[in-house]
């Protein structure tokens, strides 16, 4: 034990890694998520490592898309006085 976490042997790390990136939800999620239960020596470097490695999440976070409201139209959003108020200008 290391705290209140479990600490992994190597052989099962890959296993306990798929469990913990099911959700594909990126570095941060999966590191917050193995920090709370387990360690392991590199565990934040290792997570990293693989979760640049997942096919699922590489392709996801390289996708470009457009943007919603394009610049170059002649539209403006501009606040009014309130966070969730906008208006358009033409």
């Amino acid at each position: 034990m290391r705290g209140s976490r479990i600490i992994i042997p190597s052989c099962l790390r890959l296993e306990l890694f798929d469990s913990i990136h099911k959700g594909h939800q990126g570095i941060g999620k999966c590191r917050e998520r193995a920090k709370q239960y387990v360690w392991w020596p590199g565990l934040a470097t290792q997570i990293a490592d693989l979760v640049y490695k997942c096919s699922t999440c590489s392709h996801g976070s390289r996708e470009i898309r457009e943007p919603l409201i394009s610049g170059g139209g002649g539209i403006s959003i501009t606040p009014l006085a309130g966070y969730w108020h906008r208006s358009l200008l033409f």
